[in-house]
């Protein structure tokens, strides 16, 4: 087979335009799941949001954006029959890498808030059980110590 044959770049867009759509639609399952997002609205985010390492973010960290990555090069191969119509994906990559960093940033702020809100529901806990934090012991002032 010839690799410049438009009618096989027209088949291989139409396979990552799948598999985009396919991995955009297993990752917003898994965020719906959490209860990061309701519906098909992205910017609805239902608090409280606790980040998943379920389905695909197991494997990857981003990969609602690499599916919209695979999504626009998929379009751009399967439109013109040719390999430069995968270039559209090359101009999108600077705006999904910016989100990605941020939303890395958002992602790593809740994980540190959801860990000391549980270290403080421990200690609370503990506190209540026992009444005093614990304390190392100390001896008395008036005790001489030898």
């Amino acid at each position: 087979m010839d690799p410049s044959d438009p009618l096989l770049v027209r088949a291989v867009g139409g396979g990552l335009m799948a598999g985009g759509m396919a991995l955009q639609g297993w990752g917003r399952y898994h965020l719906r799941k959490v209860g990061f997002m309701s519906g098909f609205d992205l910017a609805t985010i239902r608090p409280p949001f606790q980040p998943t390492s379920e389905g695909p973010y197991h494997v990857m960290t981003h990969p609602m954006y690499v599916g919209a990555v695979a999504l626009i090069a998929g379009m751009g191969l399967a439109a013109w029959g040719g390999w430069e119509g995968a270039a559209l994906a090359l101009a999108a990559l600077p705006h999904y890498r910016n989100r990605a960093v941020l939303e890395g940033a958002l992602v790593r702020q809740r994980r540190q808030a959801l860990m000391e809100a549980t270290v403080a529901k421990r200690l609370f806990e503990e506190m209540s059980q026992t009444g005093t934090p614990d304390e190392p012991s100390q001896p008395a002032q008036n005790e001489r110590t030898e």
